[in-house]
């Protein structure tokens, strides 16, 4: 019985050893860093607004707001270095969509503007 059964292991082992893995089209790669970069960015600002609610702080919020514009820049530029994106140049569109829908979320959860005021028009 436990003969049996380390052979049907070690079979199983040997046949999942020989599936072949198709590679990631240069396209869809791009694509996925792209959209990583874009909710990283949306995840990043919104914490970094979250925790300025719990603990109002102008300069955290500021270098907040830039580790993530930064990061957004660098996932975008990394992406297209790579090559094979069907397209490019397109980071300020994108950027401009995410920060409008963090700005639409926290006008959402402050419906009176208590937390919105003209200083988070722009999240440049």
């Amino acid at each position: 019985m436990v003969k049996n059964l380390a052979l049907a292991v070690g079979l199983g082992v040997f046949l999942m050893a020989g599936i072949s893995y198709a590679a990631v089209a240069p396209a869809d790669a791009c694509k996925a860093s792209k959209l990583k970069g874009t909710g990283k960015k949306a995840f990043d600002l919104l914490k970094t607004f979250g925790k300025n609610i719990k603990a109002p702080d102008a300069a955290k919020l500021t270098s907040g707001i830039s580790k993530a514009d930064s990061k957004f820049t660098k996932a975008f530029t990394k992406a297209e270095g790579k090559g094979g994106c069907l397209t490019s140049g397109d980071s300020g569109a994108i950027e401009a969509k995410t920060d409008a829908f963090v700005l639409d979320v926290l006008a959402e959860l402050s419906p009176s503007g208590a937390f919105i005021d003209a200083s988070y028009g722009s999240l440049d």
